[in-house]
């Protein structure tokens, strides 16, 4: 019984160890009330489109309780530049997601 229940602790923890999203918060900087960092290990650059995500983490939440937001951006380097938002979260003091925009 006991190898039984080992051996599925191990079966999850396997399937869940993949679809955990890995992130390395850089600082960027500090406002009057906002701290601002983007993901090291999401930002990727092909040819001459850059991606990456920004988290944005308020000292006192903002309207509708947000107190932090991640923005994931591509920007276009070439040509005309483009700066566009893919996907856009809003989280409360809880850590609850409370919005997405796509």
């Amino acid at each position: 019984m006991n190898r039984k229940i080992a051996g599925l602790v191990l079966i999850l923890m396997i399937c869940f160890s993949n679809s955990v999203l890995a992130a390395n918060w850089i600082y960027v900087q500090k406002d009057a009330d906002t701290t601002v960092s983007f993901d090291a290990d999401t930002a990727f650059k092909q040819e001459d489109t850059l991606t990456f995500w920004v988290r944005f983490v308020y000292d006192q939440p903002i309207e509708l309780g947000v107190k932090k937001h991640l923005w994931h951006y591509v920007v276009t380097t070439s040509g005309p530049r483009t700066f566009k938002t893919l996907v856009a979260y809003a989280y409360d003091a809880n850590n609850n997601q409370i919005a997405q925009v796509k």
